[in-house]
C-alpha cells in the first residue's frame, strides 16, 4: 500500500490565486473611492465610475437576462501561467501570468441615437480608470512584494460580445496584463504584504472589499472602550522609501480644427476615440488625424493619456491651395488610380472613353468620399487662359496647409496628369493660452501640430518648456515637432538654435505624410510608449502604416552624423519603412563640444524620473512639516526628521535608479550626495544629488582580421 505524502488538505490557494484576487480587491476599492469622490464633486457623468469588479465571470451578460444592469463593470480573469528561466529551485519557480481584464459598457442607459458609440466612448473611459489604478506607483508590485515580482500592461483591444442582444449595444475594451512573481513562496514571505480582505461571490464573481473610501483611518481599540482589555492591530509602512518608480508619460496635442467647426478651447482628453475627436474638431482636421495615429482603427493604440489643447484660427488666416490638371482627349482604356492627398489615399477609376472632364469628376468625388482628407476637392471651370481643373483647399486656414502633399498613381493612357502643389495658406498661431491650459497636470511630451518652420512658435514653446524644468515648477516637458525635410532645411532650424533643449524633430525625411502625422506615429510606435515601460531605451521605431520617403531622399550615414551635430534628428529606411533613428534636441552649444549635455531626448526621459523620484521623497507626506532635528541629536518623536534620514532615502533611490539603468556609477552618487540644514534657514534642508546618466549603445566599432591558411 502506498503511504500519502499529503497528509493536510490542501486547501490553501496558490500564489497566483491570491494576486489575482488582490488585484481584483484593489480594482474594487479605488473604484468604489472613485465613485464616491465622483458623487462628492456633483460630477454628471458620475454613474460612469459606478464600476463593479467580477472575478472569472466569462459571461456577464447573464446579469441582464437576469433584469439587471450590471454596467460598466470589469471582469478579471487569469489566462495562462508559465515557468520563467532561472528558478531559484526545485520548489521555487519564477513565473510569468497573464491576466485579461475585460472592461464592458453600454450605451443604453441614455436616450438618443447611436448608442453603440456611446457604449464604446464609455469602455474607453472605465478601461483608462481601471489602467490608471493598475498603473498607481503604491501598486507597482499589488502591495505583494517578494511574491509580484513586475508588472505590466502590454495590449489594449477593442470589441462587442458575441452573445449581446441586436438592442443592448455593449461594448468590450480587453485589457492585457502580464505579471511575473515567484510560486513556491510561502504568502507569508513577502517583503511587503498587505493583503485586502476581499469577499467574493460564490454566485457570480463579484467581489466587495471594505474599503477606506476618501482617506478614512481606522484604530485599534476604540476611544470609547473602558473595560479593561488589550488590543494589537497591524498597519502596513513602507520601509523601503526612495524605490525609484517610473514617470507616467501623458501627451498634449496642440493643434486646430477644422473651419467650419465650431469647438470649445478647452483641455479635452481623448478617451480611446479618433471619431470623437473628428465629432468635435472635424473630420480630416490636424486634431482628427495626430488623433488617427494615436488612436487607429486597428491595431495598438496609446496606453497613456492624451489631451488637446485647441487653437483658434487668426481673422486674417488663408486656407492653402493645392491644383490637379487632367489634359488630353479621352482615355484611350479604362484606368484606375490613388491620388494621395497629405498621404490619404483616394482610390478611383475610369472608363474607355472618359474625358479630361470626366475623369476630374470621378477624382473629386474619390477625394470628398474619404472622411479624413485634409481637404477639399472642387471641379474649377476653365477661366481665360485658365484651363478647366480640379482646386484642392485644406480644412483649415494656416501656413500649415502648405505641407499638404500631391502624390498621383494613376495609369490613364490617353491623359496626362500635372500637379500644382498646396500653397498660400497663412498664419501662425500664438499657443500661448493653449500652453496656458496645462496648468499644474506633468505633462511629459507635447506633440505641436504646426510647421515649425514658421513664425515664433519655437521661441514659444523653449520658453515655457524652460519654465517646466525650473527649480519651482519641476514637471518637465519637451515638444515633438514632425519633420519630412531634407538635412538642409531642417539644419538651417536647429543650428540656429543651439541652447534650446525643448523642442526635438520627429523625421520621416522626403515622405508625402503631413509632418505632425508623422510625429503622432512616432510618439505612439516608440518614443513615449517606451518611455512610458523602459524610460533608458532609445528608440528605433518603425512608423509602419506611413508612407516613407523615396530611397533617393534618404542621407547617407555622413550626412546623419551632420544632422546631430546641427541638433536635428535623423532616421534611416528598412525596406519601405521609415525608422527612427537618432531623436535629438535641437541643443548643442559649442561650449559642449562634441556631446552635449541635453542633446538626447532619452536623456532628457531619464532625467525627468530622476526628478520625479526626488519629488516623491521630498514632498511626501512624512516629510511635509515634519520636526528637522541634527544627525546627532537624540529625538523620540516619531515624525521628527533628520538630514542622515533624507540621505539614506536618496541613497535607496541612487540603488533603484541603477538597478533600473537609469543612472550609471552608483557609488559615485552615494559618495558625493550630500544632505543639510541650511545655515541659515532652521526650516530648510538643501541636498545635492549628483549622478551620471546611463549610455545607450549607438555606435559599435569593430575589427576583423583575416587570413589564409598555406599549407
Amino acid at each position: 500500500m502506498i503511504e500519502c505524502e499529503c497528509k493536510e488538505l490542501l486547501s490553501e490557494p496558490d500564489n497566483i490565486e491570491y494576486i489575482r484576487d488582490q488585484i481584483g480587491a484593489i480594482l474594487s476599492a479605488e473604484l468604489a473611492n472613485q465613485f464616491a469622490l465622483a458623487q462628492e464633486a456633483a460630477n454628471p457623468a458620475a454613474r460612469d465610475y459606478n464600476i463593479a469588479v467580477y472575478i472569472e465571470n466569462d459571461d456577464p451578460l447573464q446579469l441582464v437576462d437576469a433584469g439587471a444592469n450590471p454596467f460598466p463593470l470589469v471582469n478579471l480573469s487569469l489566462a495562462s501561467t508559465e515557468k520563467d528561466s532561472g528558478s531559484t529551485s526545485i520548489n521555487k519557480h519564477n513565473m510569468s501570468a497573464t491576466f485579461l481584464l475585460d472592461v464592458y459598457a453600454t450605451g443604453n442607459t441614455e436616450s438618443g441615437e447611436n448608442a453603440a458609440m456611446r457604449a464604446s466612448l464609455k469602455a474607453w473611459k472605465a478601461a483608462r480608470i481601471v489602467r490608471n489604478i493598475l498603473c498607481a506607483e503604491n501598486y507597482a508590485y499589488f502591495k505583494m512584494r517578494g511574491i509580484v515580482s513586475g508588472r505590466d500592461i502590454v495590449k489594449f483591444e477593442a470589441g462587442t460580445p458575441t452573445n449581446a442582444s441586436a438592442a443592448l449595444k455593449v461594448k468590450i475594451v480587453r485589457i492585457t496584463s502580464n505579471v511575473d512573481y515567484i510560486e513556491g513562496v510561502a504568502i507569508s514571505e513577502g517583503e511587503e504584504l498587505e493583503l485586502f480582505d476581499a469577499k467574493i461571490s460564490d454566485k457570480d464573481g463579484r467581489v466587495l472589499v471594505e474599503s477606506n473610501i476618501k482617506g478614512a483611518k481606522k484604530m485599534g481599540v476604540s476611544p470609547s472602550t473602558v473595560s479593561r482589555i488589550t488590543g494589537l492591530e497591524t498597519h502596513y509602512k513602507n520601509f523601503n522609501t526612495g524605490n525609484a518608480a517610473m514617470l507616467p508619460q501623458q501627451l498634449a496635442i496642440i493643434g486646430q480644427g477644422n473651419d467650419d467647426a465650431v469647438y470649445s478651447l478647452d483641455k479635452y482628453e481623448i478617451e480611446g476615440s479618433a471619431d470623437a475627436v473628428a465629432q468635435k474638431y472635424g473630420y480630416g482636421s490636424p486634431l482628427h488625424l495626430a488623433a488617427l495615429q494615436l488612436f487607429p482603427k486597428a491595431g495598438a493604440m496609446a496606453i497613456f493619456p492624451v489631451y488637446i489643447l485647441p487653437v483658434a484660427k487668426g481673422a486674417q488666416w488663408t486656407k492653402a491651395q493645392g491644383e490637379i490638371l487632367i489634359t488630353g482627349d479621352a482615355a484611350t482604356k479604362a484606368g484606375s488610380g490613388t491620388v494621395s492627398v497629405g498621404g490619404v489615399d483616394a482610390e478611383f477609376s475610369v472608363a474607355k472613353g472618359a474625358t479630361a472632364s470626366e475623369t476630374m469628376a470621378a477624382i473629386v468625388a474619390a477625394i470628398n468620399a474619404v472622411l479624413e482628407m485634409p481637404a477639399a476637392a472642387a471641379v474649377t471651370a476653365a477661366s481665360g487662359d485658365v484651363p478647366e481643373h480640379i482646386t484642392l483647399t485644406a480644412k483649415w486656414s494656416g501656413a500649415l496647409g502648405n505641407s499638404i502633399t500631391i502624390v498621383m498613381d494613376a495609369d490613364l493612357p490617353g491623359l496626362t496628369v500635372a500637379i500644382t502643389a498646396f500653397a498660400d495658406g497663412a498664419g501662425t498661431p500664438d499657443v500661448t493660452s493653449a500652453l496656458e491650459k496645462i496648468g499644474q497636470k506633468w505633462i511629459t511630451f507635447v506633440l505641436s501640430t504646426f510647421d515649425y518652420k514658421a513664425g515664433s512658435i519655437l521661441d514659444t514653446y523653449q520658453a515655457w518648456g524652460e519654465g517646466r524644468w525650473s527649480v519651482l515648477q519641476k514637471m518637465p516637458c519637451i515638444v515633438a515637432h514632425g519633420c519630412t525635410d531634407n538635412y538642409t532645411t531642417r539644419t538651417a532650424i536647429s543650428d540656429e538654435r543651439k541652447n534650446d533643449y525643448i523642442n526635438f524633430l520627429v523625421p520621416s525625411v522626403g515622405s508625402p505624410e503631413l509632418p505632425f502625422v508623422v510625429a503622432a506615429k512616432g510618439l505612439l510606435d516608440d518614443i513615449i510608449t517606451t518611455a512610458d515601460s523602459n524610460p533608458p531605451q532609445n528608440y528605433k521605431g518603425q512608423l509602419k502604416g506611413l508612407k516613407a520617403g523615396s530611397d533617393d531622399a534618404q542621407e547617407t550615414p555622413q550626412i546623419r552624423n551632420q544632422s546631430i551635430l546641427k541638433g536635428a534628428s535623423n532616421n534611416i529606411k528598412s525596406g519601405d519603412v521609415a525608422e527612427l533613428n537618432d531623436i535629438v534636441t535641437f541643443y548643442h552649444p559649442d561650449s559642449e563640444g562634441k556631446y552635449p549635455g541635453r542633446r538626447y531626448v532619452v536623456d532628457a526621459v531619464k532625467l525627468m524620473n530622476i526628478v520625479y523620484n526626488c519629488r516623491l521623497i521630498t514632498e511626501s507626506d512624512d516629510v511635509k512639516g515634519a520636526p528637522l532635528v541634527p544627525d546627532a541629536q537624540v529625538t523620540t518623536n516619531p515624525k521628527a526628521i533628520k538630514p542622515k534620514t533624507v540621505k539614506g532615502w536618496l541613497a535607496n533611490l541612487a540603488h533603484s535608479l541603477a538597478l533600473n539603468a537609469i543612472i550609471s556609477d552608483e557609488d559615485f552618487t552615494k559618495e558625493n550626495l550630500t544632505v543639510g540644514i541650511n545655515s541659515e534657514n532652521p526650516k530648510r534642508v538643501d541636498y545635492v544629488f549628483p549622478c551620471k546618466l546611463s549610455g545607450n549603445v549607438e555606435v559599435i566599432s569593430g575589427d576583423i582580421y583575416f587570413g589564409f591558411y598555406l599549407g
